[in-house]
Order: structure tokens, then sequence, then C-alpha cells
């Protein structure tokens, strides 16, 4: 199409013909632009269908955590180091994941306590919550999900050989002694109801006075990493256990170092010389945190 002016400035046109055809184009529905207005309104939808979906399905968790008067406060450590005190839903151990439970804190809280007096004083006296801080608790019950079956023993161990002896002698259960639930309200029980600081101890200070023994410091032989040490029964003296090196020392009856020390595969508790050489019993890997 050519558009020019002729003199008395009207517009004329001037319509060409193409010399062959170039068909004919087929006509598209109008598809409307849509407007920046539509586009919020649908994305708000979005958002709150999917707040009402998360809500249903997590509803459960959602009203036992509004019950329980304990939030998930952290409570710190000397050290700094963030140790979370666990309530409802909560993990205490990496390998443990607790089920859904949707009874209220009380309820919790005084069943923890009935399955304590029954099942805490089987192997030792029953502790109380106060004798230890939330903080202690949270590192100790870990430990404990082992001798109630809860944790399989073989867990973490470095080195399993002869372990099949320790499993056939009794020493662990060799199934879990309660549900896991009933476990979890033992823990929360101790470590919700423990205080945050243990009170001041009233008891007189230990005296420090040797009246009765000469003390003797001999020279330093290593780090003082040092986990067991025993009276030498049969030659005088003392063994000393080195922790860090897994190594054995001798203290002769002068209290001088001998010079052949003995490498374990882990620390030891108790040593006993035969004609065979040293018999020790090995304790496997030690968490220091559990001393």
């Amino acid at each position: 199409m050519i558009v020019f002016a002729s003199e008395d400035t009207r517009l004329l046109t001037l319509i060409c013909k193409p010399k062959q055809s170039i068909g004919i184009r087929k006509k598209l529905p109008y598809i409307p632009r849509v407007k920046d207005q539509d586009i919020n309104k649908v994305a708000l939808i979005a958002v709150v269908l999917m707040i009402v979906i998360v809500v249903i399905i997590q509803w459960e968790n959602i009203t036992s955590l509004v019950k329980s008067p304990e939030s998930l406060n952290p409570v710190k450590n000397q050290t700094n180091h963030i140790t979370p005190i666990q309530t409802n839903n909560s993990i205490h151990d990496s390998k443990l994941i607790w089920p859904t439970d949707s009874r209220p804190y009380h309820v919790r809280i005084a069943n923890g306590e009935k399955l304590s007096m029954q099942f805490c004083g089987t192997c030792h006296v029953r502790p109380k919550p106060d004798v230890l801080t939330k903080v202690n608790w949270s590192e100790t019950l870990p430990w404990m999900s082992y001798w109630v079956g809860i944790t399989p023993p073989e867990k973490g161990l470095e080195n399993s050989t002869g372990f099949e002896r320790v499993m056939a002698s009794g020493i662990f259960p060799p199934k879990p002694m309660m549900p896991i639930r009933d476990w979890k309200d033992i823990v929360d029980y101790y470590i919700q109801t423990a205080p945050k600081e243990l009170p001041p101890n009233n008891r007189p200070s230990v005296s420090l006075k040797l009246d009765l023994f000469e003390p003797i410091n001999p020279k330093k032989k290593f780090s003082a990493t040092v986990i067991t040490v025993r009276v030498n029964q049969q030659e005088g003296g003392l063994w000393v256990m080195h922790e860090a090196s897994n190594t054995l020392h001798r203290l002769d009856a002068e209290y001088q170092w001998t010079n052949k020390p003995r490498k374990f595969a882990s620390p030891a508790s108790t040593f006993i010389r035969s004609k065979d050489g040293i018999l020790a019993t090995l304790m496997g890997t030690f968490n220091r945190s559990f001393a």
C-alpha cells in the first residue's frame, strides 16, 4: 500500500495488487492481555491454598505445641554450645526418630515419672531430675537408650570384634524394654523438670592436706589425658593408662617410669600381669563428656 499527498493536501491511497497469490492467513482467536492485578490475585489464592494444606497435614503437631507450656527453647551450656531441650516431636539423638504424639504436656510428663519409677531403678538407684541440669540430662539420656534396648548396642562401634560375646552375656537387652513412646516420656520428664542450673552445694569443702601421705611428683611423661590409674598389686607401683595414645605406662615401686610402655587397641580399665603377659579389659571409644 502506497500513500502520498496530492495537491489539495488530501490523502490518496493507491492499492497495489501482487502479481501472484501469497496465500490467505488463517484467522487466530483474540486473546486479551492479562492484567497484573489478575496475576496477583491468582498468586494470592495459590499461597492461601498452600497454607491451608500444610495446616491440615500438620494439625496434630501444631495443636500439641500450642497445648505444651514448654517450647523448644535452647539451653546454653558453659561452652556456649547450644543444646536443644527436647519436647514433643523432637530428636535427642540422630539415631532416634520420635513418633507423632498429640497428648497434652502434663499427661506425658506424669507418664514419664511413672515409667521412671518402674524402669530407672532396675540397674541402679533411681535418680531424681534435679540431680542434673537440663543440659546434662540431654547428654546422658541418649547413652541410656542403649541399656534399655531403644538404640541397638552395636551402633557406633568402631570395632565389633568379639561383641557377640558381650551380647551373649545378657548385659544389653536383646529387644527394647519399652515402646519408644514410653522412652520419650521418660526423656521428656527428666529434661523438662530438671533445673537449668544446680543450686550451690552447702557441704564443707574437701581438705587438701596430705598428713598421712608423702606427695611424689614423677617426671612428666606425657600430656594430662590420663584415663586410668591402678595400683600394681603384684609388683608395686602404678599402672597409668594414657588415653590419647592408648598406651599403658608403669611406675615401678620407686615410682620411676619404666622403658617398656604397652600399646593397646583402646583405653583399658584393669590390668593383671600373667605368665602370658599383661591382661587388660579394653573400654573401647570413650567420650569425655560422659565421664
